[in-house]
């Protein structure tokens, strides 16, 4: 059990930072939301989707995300204060990464991310 374990975590560790590494594409969109109030308590998460199970590499390396699956089991990479904050961290990250509130109904209930 305790290798599995081990397995899942390096896993996370290798996956988290080869999409922190990863460029968006040329073809990514760019806009300018309009700016939101913030409600009192509300964190933004820069969230991740989950790899894809088995694992798999596409031909640069990178472990193929399933974008597909619900928010509700993406991965927390960072919290931030404010949208403009996570919106400037999504630079230079791959183009599936986004941005979520913390009042976003289908993350409630989800345990905060660790400090």
């Amino acid at each position: 059990m305790a290798r599995v374990t081990l397995s899942v975590l390096m896993l996370g560790a290798t996956f988290l930072s080869s999409c922190a590494a990863t460029q968006p594409s040329a073809s990514s969109p760019a806009s300018s939301p309009p700016v939101a109030v913030a409600t009192p308590g509300e964190r933004w998460y820069l969230m991740l989707p989950p790899p894809m199970m088995p694992p798999t590499q596409d031909e640069h390396g990178n472990f193929r995300v399933d974008t597909s699956a619900p928010i509700s089991r993406w991965l927390i990479f960072k919290a931030l204060p404010t949208k403009d904050q996570c919106e400037a961290q999504l630079k230079g990250m791959a183009d599936y990464c986004r941005c979520y509130s913390s009042t976003t109904p289908a993350l409630k209930g989800m345990p905060p991310p660790s400090p």
